[in-house]
């Protein structure tokens, strides 16, 4: 069973220019969940803020397409 929970709000309309938000939780040892970070998914780019607000990641939608394959070519010439 996963150690992590989800949670997210989901605008009521067309995506457009509001964001869909997705909150992260972990189980921190024997702590309740703990916020790891908050997705960011809008019209034109995901962005990831970890519970420390100065990390900020921000990729439009051709760059995390390019960080994601990628990660998939390395994740296959890890398991030869």
């Amino acid at each position: 069973m996963a150690d992590h929970s989800v949670k997210f709000t989901v605008p009521y309309r067309d995506l457009g220019r509001s964001d869909v938000k997705f909150k992260i939780y972990g189980k921190e040892g024997r702590r309740d969940r703990q916020l790891i970070g908050t997705l960011y998914v809008s019209h034109g780019a995901l962005e990831w803020r970890s519970r420390k607000k100065h990390n900020i990641v921000k990729l439009d939608w051709n760059d995390f397409d390019r960080y994601m394959q990628q990660k998939r070519k390395a994740g296959k010439h890890g398991a030869t």
